[in-house]
């Protein structure tokens, strides 16, 4: 009814590493019924729930039905998914997923937790700056958005109490500061809560059906995002309940 676009899951597919087989039946059914609608782009991102293995093996045949799965985010996968209407390239979406500590930081022997954590921070941040670079190559010409996928917590967001801390030390220190100014608009996934993080285009979708009673009156939502020409007011943000 809202004639999308594109559509955006930030992670945590799954509840666990090895999922059921109706869970991932209902995972494939859902991805055949999207294929339906013409010209949709999927774009689905691994959560630290998540498998690489399973969620990577269709990899290929989904990206025929233009399902594109970001696993792992190393070096050999291809984090840049240009998004086209009619031929015309309407945008870049950076589909950065869970980053583990092995593809963002260097091991070296006898680091305290302290320099751990700073490690992984600069990691991660330089992650996302070099994907940035790669989409503005594709985008400035014609001044194109950029979006960009997460999953982490971050400084400044709210947690409800059946999320776990992924990373050492809990919370990064990664905010909208840093996402805000890069990225015209940063879906992130891992918190169960709908929230703006520091300003109105860095949010949380958050989870579609409560995962722990501290979630049982939350109103559960999803957020659709409309890019227009205006220069000071690029992004427009609609909220829809889930019944």
């Amino acid at each position: 009814k809202e004639n999308i676009d594109v559509l955006i899951v930030a992670g945590d597919i799954f509840d666990t590493g090895n999922p059921p087989n109706y869970a991932l039946e209902l995972y494939y059914n859902f991805l055949k019924q999207l294929f339906s609608i013409k010209n949709l782009y999927v774009i689905i991102t691994a959560g630290n729930h998540d498998s690489i293995s399973t969620l990577k093996a269709p990899k290929q045949l989904l990206e025929f039905m233009n399902v594109h799965v970001i696993t792992s985010g190393d070096e050999d996968e291809n984090e840049l998914i240009p998004i086209y209407k009619k031929d015309k390239l309407q945008g870049v979406v950076c589909a950065v997923p869970f980053l583990r500590d092995s593809i963002v930081r260097k091991a070296v022997s006898g680091q305290t937790t302290n320099e751990k954590e700073t490690s992984l921070n600069t990691g991660i941040k330089q992650h996302y700056i070099d994907v940035y670079e790669e989409a503005i190559k594709l985008t400035s010409k014609d001044n194109l958005p950029i979006i960009a996928t997460g999953h982490l917590t971050t400084v400044g967001s709210r947690t409800s109490e059946s999320e776990r801390d992924i990373y050492i030390g809990g919370t990064l220190d990664i905010g909208s500061d840093f996402l805000g100014k890069y990225f015209d608009y940063v879906a992130l996934g891992h918190l169960h809560i709908n929230q703006t993080v520091g300003c109105d285009h860095v949010r949380y979708s958050g989870s579609p059906i409560p995962l722990s009673f501290s979630e049982s009156n939350q109103k559960k939502k999803i957020n659709i995002i409309k890019f227009k020409d205006d220069e000071d007011n690029k992004v427009e943000v609609k909220e829809i309940e889930i019944p």
